[in-house]
């Protein structure tokens, strides 16, 4: 996967934000911090950082936006157990809602130094990720910085010349020896600052300072001492090399903690795109008195050069007064997502009273407006397809069978028949559609690819008299000219085709009309070997159906009709409509709970009609869910994919639910199971693969795992048996070495000597005389030849991807389902496993978030931990402290989740107290007493 950063000089980046540059007389007025001191630290960063903000907010008249400071009080808005962290600070949004979700109480206050130092100002208050407009992070341990800065200056030790040490200044803002004053400017003779300390074009001021101050700047990555310098009489030493460029290729700390700083980063964006409706977002960076200015948007981050924000041309004091200048839309905002007023709140909220709605549906509803959570009035514009994203013309449609029906038309003979003709799905035309929506129900977690929210909306539309509860999609799909296609399009050609257990559609598009809302990010990155990433395209879908996970099936009779719902919904889509879906998993079959509960088939935006699957070796796949897709498109990532992958999906993902909610076998290793099985991942010639433990359980006809069941017989463990037999006889045909010589990615052999002499081995023989009986001489040059299940059934011919038997129809299958779903008596579904092992395993260790690597979801292997990668909630433990993901067991800056339990103060750290030093005197006392 190619790099997602980019690195860019600051002026570039600040040319890219629209408004002109404050004057040399404004920037008289801006807050200058100019002196480190030996009272610097994390806490007066923040107060110097709050003042700066103050100061130009103060000279812009801005009364949009405002400063905040929040290191210490996690949000109270929105789910509760989502509330668990908090960041350094931000700009927020100034409406009366901002202030509402920030405030603090007074006993709060009370309790904090911070809160009572800032409470004039009103810069002090909790984080809320439902409305900070820019996130402020603040280092002060450069082990746990996200980017690479020049060290902090280090003493240089020197002595006066009578021979004794020279006396240290203590100095202040209030005392500044180089700026003078408040550290506003240089003051002149009259005490007033004088304007030759700003130059007005913007640039960077040059301030003669005083000899007896010294600033050595050290590589970042070999001397890391945070030596706090204000020393008096001391020589200069400043490698302006490190300071004046800023822009080394090497940006991002790639060191253990550097990056569980890029991860905590990445996790407080990540919380901000997912709680806003946001195209990007712009970020800040500090780590002592050096900055970086961030611009994330859902392809990647730009990254600027780092600076000092201590004088007052700063490039930090320009992007402040730009941004006092703009408005939200320009923040990155979606200005098609506004928030709804209390009237239309109370109607949203309404829904969680109505008592003709499932309780499943209720309790979503109620979540999104959580402790009082934002509700938004959102539109979505349905538009004529363009030329490039239209559905290809001529994709054939099958001619009604006659005669005696198949096998698929009994099976479907027990369900309604759908209408001959095409629903009531046109042909899509210009409409703006209004919803109302809360907090998402679902998120997933990445920074970039899709990054698809869930939502459960109310219409708003007038031409709806009822009915008015339906379910929103936010994502960026990908755009790529002639091979890419907005998602609605599907479901109208499905539909068309009478294609049942799929979603009903309501409309969808483009948010704000065709391609309107684009990632940038994309242009910017490298595209070494032709691998950039493809810009991504802001979209929503409405269906009628709020559906629940599969996992909330009630038995495994019920999880086998749901699946075989939704095989049948994919049968259809390729016999009536030639469409593959080439995504199935877990979360993308769904149960409708309206009674009669049905499952259904969702998400098929990565679909392709049969055409476009080619023939023959393609680029690498990157379609489908990792975990589920087939043994054969993992091992071979040139094979065009074919009904056969999507149906081995299906008993991939059976296989894991069953694994899951029922002991078996491998639960007391289930971690390590479902990490061999589905996890499994290396890299090839730069191409991503795996399948292996996949492909060695279909060497035999038995089932990877068995039911632990006090019945005499499991039919659970039939249906299991039955499966695995069929993937056994499919895979006995398929020609692996054909495989690989057709779809194989290429190995470069090594060979240093390739030469080699022969050993003698008379001794050997002498050894070995009378058991000893010579072989033919042409043993090593005629070929070997072995039986072997999957060399039985060889086909040369033809292409060796086309899988028969049992994966090549969904018939067999299907029939296998439906006929366990009809039994009387099965094996019960127990606890889900998944959760208690994660609590076991979260007992013993910490897990970690890969937020940092800005990693695709659906497409790769994903780094998260198990349970975030399934939805389960991480269960806090006394041991875990305030690193919830991070790799150590310290009391870390890189981490600032809540401490105490719900209602408790979190410690607030004295401000003369570094930070880990608390954890650190503890190790050196555990250490002390055990010598």
């Amino acid at each position: 996967m190619t790099p997602r950063w980019h690195l860019q000089s600051t002026d570039e980046f600040l040319e890219d934000i629209p408004g002109q540059l404050p004057t040399g007389d404004q920037r008289l007025s801006f807050y200058a911090p100019r002196t480190l001191t030996t009272s610097w630290s994390s806490h007066i960063d923040k107060l110097r950082q709050s003042k700066v903000a103050n100061s130009v907010f103060e000279a812009a008249r801005c009364d949009n936006y405002r400063f905040l400071i929040t290191c210490d009080h996690p949000s109270n808005i929105g789910v509760r157990s989502e509330s668990n962290t908090y960041n350094d600070g931000g700009i927020y949004l100034n409406d009366e809602a901002a202030k509402g979700a920030t405030k603090l109480t007074d006993k709060e206050c009370e309790k904090n130094w911070l809160a009572r130092e800032l409470s004039p100002t009103k810069n002090y208050g909790r984080t809320c990720f439902h409305y900070v407009a820019i996130p402020l992070e603040v280092k002060w341990d450069y082990d746990y910085s996200a980017f690479i800065f020049p060290s902090l200056p280090k003493r240089k030790a020197r002595q006066d010349t009578d021979g004794t040490a020279p006396e240290s200044v203590n100095a202040t803002d209030e005392q500044d020896p180089v700026a003078g004053g408040e550290g506003h400017a240089v003051a002149g003779e009259d005490g007033q600052p004088t304007a030759d300390a700003v130059n007005v074009e913007g640039q960077e001021a040059r301030t003669e300072v005083s000899p007896s101050w010294t600033f050595v700047l050290s590589d970042p990555l070999v001397d890391r001492e945070p030596m706090l310098i204000a020393a008096h009489n001391v020589s200069i030493e400043v490698d302006e090399s490190r300071l004046e460029g800023g822009s080394s290729k090497e940006f991002l700390h790639d060191s253990e903690f550097g990056l569980v700083g890029q991860g905590q980063l990445a996790e407080y964006m990540f919380k901000t795109f997912k709680h806003q409706h946001r195209v990007f977002c712009f970020a800040i960076y500090v780590f002592r008195d050096m900055c970086r200015l961030l611009r994330y948007d859902h392809s990647g981050t730009i990254v600027s050069e780092y600076f000092r924000w201590t004088s007052r041309d700063s490039a930090l004091h320009t992007f402040l007064w730009k941004i006092a200048h703009t408005k939200r839309d320009g923040l990155g905002y979606d200005p098609t997502a506004t928030p709804a007023s209390q009237e239309e709140r109370a109607k949203f909220a309404a829904m969680a009273l109505s008592n003709s709605l499932p309780q499943e549906v209720r309790t979503y509803i109620a979540q999104g407006t959580m402790n009082s959570a934002p509700v938004y009035k959102v539109l979505v514009t349905t538009a004529p397809p363009t030329d490039d994203e239209a559905l290809p013309v001529g994709v054939p449609v099958p001619v009604p069978v006659t005669g005696n029906k198949g096998l698929l038309d009994v099976l479907a003979s027990n369900v309604p028949e759908a209408d001959a003709g095409p629903r009531t799905h046109g042909p899509s035309r210009y409409r703006t559609h209004t919803f109302l929506i809360g907090d998402p129900l679902f998120a997933a977690e990445a920074l970039v690819g899709r990054c698809t929210k869930g939502y459960v909306a109310y219409r708003l539309d007038e031409d709806v008299p009822e009915n008015r509860l339906c379910f929103l999609k936010d994502c960026w799909r990908p755009y790529v000219a002639g091979r890419t296609r907005p998602e609605h399009l599907i479901y109208e050609r499905l539909h068309s085709r009478s294609v049942q257990f799929i979603a009903s559609l309501i409309c969808g598009g483009d948010v704000g009309g065709p391609r309107a809302q684009q990632t940038t990010v994309q242009n910017f990155l490298s595209d070494e070997a032709h691998l950039r990433p493809v810009p991504r395209v802001h979209y929503r879908l409405v269906t009628q159906e709020v559906g629940i996970p599969v996992t909330e099936f009630n038995s495994f009779q019920e999880l086998a009709a749901v699946f075989g719902a939704a095989l049948t919904a994919h049968s259809q889509a390729w016999s009536k409509a030639h469409l593959l879906h080439r995504d199935i998993s877990v979360g993308n079959i769904m149960i409708n709970p309206s009674t009669p509960r049905r499952g259904f088939l969702i998400d098929w935006d990565l679909s392709r009609f049969e055409p476009e699957l080619g023939k023959g070796p393609v680029e690498p796949n990157r379609s489908g869910t990792w975990q589920y897709r087939s043994a054969l498109l993992l091992q071979f990532p040139r094979k065009p994919c074919r009904p056969s992958d999507d149906i081995e999906s299906f008993v991939h993902a059976f296989r894991q639910l069953v694994t899951r909610f029922c002991q078996t076998n491998v639960t007391p290793t289930l971690l390590s199971h479902v990490t061999t099985t589905y996890e499994e991942h290396f890299q090839r010639d730069g191409v991503l693969m795996g399948g292996s433990q996949k492909l060695s359980q279909f060497t035999t006809g038995a089932s990877p795992f068995s039911v632990i069941t006090a019945q005499p017989v499991s039919n659970l463990q039939k249906l299991l048996d039955l499966l695995a037999k069929g993937c056994y006889e499919s895979y006995r045909k398929v020609s692996l070495p054909r495989m690989q010589e057709v779809y194989g990615i290429d190995v470069e052999i090594e060979t240093k000597n390739p030469r080699t002499k022969r050993v003698n081995v008379d001794f050997l023989r002498e050894a070995n005389f009378n058991q000893y009986t010579a072989p033919s001489p042409g043993i090593f040059t005629k070929p070997v030849s072995v039986a072997h299940h999957s060399c039985s059934l060889q086909v040369e011919v033809g292409d060796p991807c086309e899988v028969d038997g049992f994966l090549s129809s969904h018939a067999e299958l299907l029939g296998i389902l439906i006929r366990f779903a009809d039994l009387d008596e099965c094996d019960p579904k127990g606890e889900d496993y998944f959760k208690k092992h994660i609590r076991e395993a979260s007992a013993r260790s910490h897990s970690r978030s890969n937020y940092g690597s800005l990693s695709m979801t659906g497409t790769y292997s994903s780094s998260l931990p198990l349970n975030r990668r399934l939805g389960i909630p991480r269960v806090p433990t006394p041991s875990s402290g305030d690193s919830i993901r991070s790799g150590s067991g310290l009391d870390s800056p890189s981490r600032k989740h809540a401490r105490q339990n719900e209602g408790e103060e979190a410690p607030v750290r004295p401000v003369d107290e570094a930070p880990g030093s608390r954890a650190r005197a503890k190790s050196r006392a555990k250490r002390t007493k055990k010598d």
